[in-house]
This record gives structure tokens, sequence and C-alpha cells, in this order.
């Protein structure tokens, strides 16, 4: 399920993909959504962590940059993901955002201050961590595509995603 809050009306791309405008709405959406995946076998992955919603621009066509610290984060970003990670989802996928006041460098895909002392060690989520697609602008623009999965199983990530798709729209 996607737990990105739906809390910027110009966000263009998470929308209608998110379960709700509110962290609350989407906690509870989720919470069912996943639910009923793992209830058929199926392994559910929360994206995209740690939240896609209050952007202003598309990951896929460029990199989004969100002013948040983490206490921030915490008060509402985080919610829908840390309920998540308490019912014991296996798996969670990254967001190409960069967190400046967290990392001013790394985009959350990328950034060890982010998946691993949030993530995991504030968060104690001990799943799978799956990378977004590497091949979005969001990434490839502005970063070595050579260094750019090593930096990201460097930062926490346990699988890679390269679609090599040209068109990552």
């Amino acid at each position: 399920p996607v737990c990105d809050i739906n809390s910027n009306p110009g966000n263009p791309v998470i929308g209608d993909r998110s379960l709700s405008h509110s962290a609350e709405g989407v906690r509870e959406a989720a919470l069912a959504f996943a639910a009923g995946l793992q209830s058929s076998q199926v392994a559910a992955c929360v994206k995209h962590f740690p939240g896609h919603g209050d952007t202003e621009k598309d990951s896929h066509l460029e990199l989004p940059l969100l002013k948040l610290n983490e206490d921030e984060l915490f008060q509402r970003e985080l919610i829908p993901f840390q309920a998540l990670i308490e019912s014991g989802i296996p798996l969670v996928m990254t967001a190409h955002i960069l967190f400046p006041r967290i990392d001013e460098h790394c985009p959350a895909t990328l950034s060890k201050k982010i998946l691993d002392g949030i993530l995991r060690k504030r968060l104690g989520f001990e799943g799978v961590v799956v990378s977004d697609d590497l091949d979005m602008k969001a990434v490839s623009d502005g970063f070595k595509k050579g260094e750019t999965i090593g930096q990201a199983l460097n930062a926490g990530c346990d699988m890679i995603i390269v679609a090599r798709n040209p068109d990552t729209r």
C-alpha cells in the first residue's frame, strides 16, 4: 500500500494513489490493505518511505525536496509507516526525495541517515528495504548510475530496482 499522505494539492504524482488526505486515514486504510494482502499470502510492501505526499515534484522526472526535520516527519509523514512496521510489514520501499534538514547530500534511497538511522534504528524495521527504481530521474539525473546501486546498498537497501526503462513516466 501507498503510505503517502495526500496532504499537498500541488503534488503532481501522489494524488489518488494515496489512501487518504490524513495520516490517520492512510494508517487505517493501509493496515487493512496490508492485512488483506497478507491473508492471501501476498507479501505487502509499503511505500514511499519516508513519505512522498507533501512534495511538489514528480520523482519520475526530477528530485523533490522537503524541508522537514526528523521530528516533523514523525508528527505526520511517518505515522502510517510506523503503524505498518509495528504490525509486522515485511517490506518497505524507499522514496527518491531529498530531506536537506536530515541529509543534505542524499535522497532517502541513498541516505544512511534516513534508512539506517530512522527506518531501522528509530522505527525498528527489521524487514526488507527495497529501493524505488534507480532509473527514475530524481536519482539518475543527479547521481552517477554506476555508483547509485552501491550507495543504495550502503544506505540500507536490501533489494534494488533498476527498470532500465528510458521513458520512466
